[in-house]
């Protein structure tokens, strides 16, 4: 369910896509990299891509109500800080971390290929959240709403796993888990008020 489409400020909007330069220069200049190597089709080096994946995060930081700047990381590096993309406190006072997930379509929730062990392992973040980005190149045009989310544990108890033919896009690579949007709990579940978005920095020093 839809819960709303605002658009980015010019301001955060020339930050994603400033973001987006740096990260696919850094994957180019780190080929090897297994972060970049494992990046399906050279995502990694897409500029657009890395621009609305980092706009994903931050649509998500401005629903619960956080700071972009601070609750997110906006250094070009790109590999694989654990895959928690944001850190709060949620009602409780109980740490949570966060993985946002980027579609265009937002019609399904996808993990990457080389996570399905970090899955059964029950390492990495706590949510997954899907949030959809549309828009091209041209200025603050681009439009965002957060679609759902679900836990760690129960995508690893659900999840599907791509097969060919199962009607899911071909740009899927055959054995990625992922689920369908109508199967991931409304956000209205995940906030209640009282959330409060962590510094990105602080938590991983």
């Amino acid at each position: 369910m839809v819960l709303s489409v605002p658009r980015f400020s010019a301001d955060m909007h020339l930050g994603y896509c400033q973001y987006g330069d740096g990260a696919s220069c850094w994957a180019r200049r780190h080929p090897d990299d297994p972060s970049v190597r494992n990046s399906f089709r050279g995502a990694m080096k897409d500029p657009l891509i890395r621009a609305l994946a980092k706009a994903a995060e931050g649509g998500f930081c401005e629903y619960m109500g956080f700071d972009p700047i601070a609750c997110l990381n906006f250094e070009p590096d790109v590999r694989d800080e654990g895959n928690i993309d944001v850190y709060y406190l949620d009602a409780e006072g109980r740490l949570r971390t966060v993985n946002v997930k980027h579609s265009q379509t937002g019609k399904y929730l996808i993990t990457s290929l080389q996570r399905r062990e970090h899955l059964s392992k029950g390492d990495g973040p706590e949510l997954f959240v899907l949030v959809r980005v549309t828009g091209g190149n041209k200025r603050n045009d681009w439009v965002w709403d957060c679609v759902g989310w679900i836990s760690s544990a129960e995508f690893a108890r659900r999840h599907r796993i791509k097969v060919e033919g199962d009607g899911t896009p071909r740009g899927i690579v055959p054995g990625t888990p992922y689920m369908l949007a109508a199967e991931l709990r409304p956000m209205a579940e995940l906030r209640l008020g009282g959330e409060i978005g962590l510094p990105y920095w602080e938590m991983v020093q």
